[in-house]
């Protein structure tokens, strides 16, 4: 029973030097596999997190009024609730929300705060230009943003702005389905080109010890003990190229959610998925895709030189 496990031990690291030989021996190869597993993964992680942030974007319009009517300076208030009884009182508006000059002050106020420069803006808090009205109005799902947007333009006099959160919404969902068919299709591309390089890689090696390997197998050596040091090298090949590829997605998606959140605007102000939140998931499937790849191209390359 001990002779047997210290054998199998003595045949692992065997095994391990074999693959740890044929990486030092094709390090340019390597090099090349390990990069296109990166470069691959990194495509699939950035589509992956647009993704993910725009159905947060979609969820964050989908939580608010459909369409706002920003009024210019000079409507008052008066004249705002009156064209929001009119717009009451059309059986294709479910609510009509009227919004005081104050409550729009006082937003931006607090998306300035928000931002670190409520101090700058606090001094404009009296300019007239700044104080307007506005509604926000819900529509019947059987009407139409734009048309509802041009009939507002058309007919309602005073209107300085129109917000269609409903259009964006719909545009936004059309962008989601492009992302995610390009993460399918990016999925496919570069899943095969990845094997297809660590599989060359692999045979490569392979191939220079192809009369070691005929002997091994006519004198008894089992498939394993073949096989093993060519799957350590593909081990190796994609979990270094995951590991690579999760902490350059990591760095650069940090950077783009430091400047985005910097940048907003107002109360349009949208937060992205932090980092931390798919961090796991993203090192978890970054290391089996990537291992898997690697594993599975080593595998094929040496499947045909074990059957002698």
């Amino acid at each position: 029973m001990n002779n047997s496990i210290f054998s199998k031990i003595r045949v692992f690291f065997y095994m391990l030097r074999q693959g740890a030989k044929n990486i030092l021996q094709n390090m340019f190869m390597i090099f090349a596999s390990v990069s296109v597993i990166f470069a691959s993964l990194m495509i699939i992680g950035a589509l992956v997190s647009v993704s993910a942030n725009m159905q947060t974007i979609i969820d964050h319009y989908n939580d608010r009024p459909e369409i706002r009517i920003n009024f210019k300076s000079h409507v008052t208030e008066d004249a705002c609730l009156a064209v929001k009884e009119k717009l009451s009182a059309d059986p294709c508006i479910e609510e009509v929300t009227f919004i005081s000059a104050e409550e729009n002050m006082q937003g931006m106020l607090e998306t300035f705060e928000d931002d670190g420069n409520g101090d700058l803006f606090a001094g404009y808090t009296d300019n007239e230009a700044l104080r307007f009205v506005s509604l926000d109005v819900d529509l019947d799902s059987t009407v139409s943003g734009e048309e509802f947007e041009n009939y507002i333009y058309n007919q309602i006099e005073g209107v300085d702005s129109v917000r269609n959160i409903a259009g964006i919404v719909n545009k936004l969902e059309t962008v989601k389905v492009v992302v995610r068919t390009c993460s399918v299709i990016a999925i496919i591309v570069f899943g095969c080109l990845s094997v297809l390089l660590v599989f060359n890689t692999v045979k490569l090696t392979v191939f220079a010890r192809r009369r070691e390997i005929e002997i091994m197998k006519y004198i008894g050596a089992t498939d394993v003990f073949i096989v093993g040091p060519f799957i350590i090298e593909g081990f190796f090949v994609g979990l270094v190229g995951s590991v690579i590829s999760y902490g350059v997605l990591k760095g650069v998606y940090s950077l783009v959610y430091e400047y985005f959140m910097k940048n907003t605007l107002f109360g349009d102000s949208v937060e992205l998925v932090p980092f931390e939140s798919m961090a796991g998931s993203f090192l978890l499937w970054f290391v089996v895709a990537g291992v898997a790849l690697g594993v599975s191209a080593g595998s094929l390359a040496v499947k045909r030189h074990v059957k002698v």
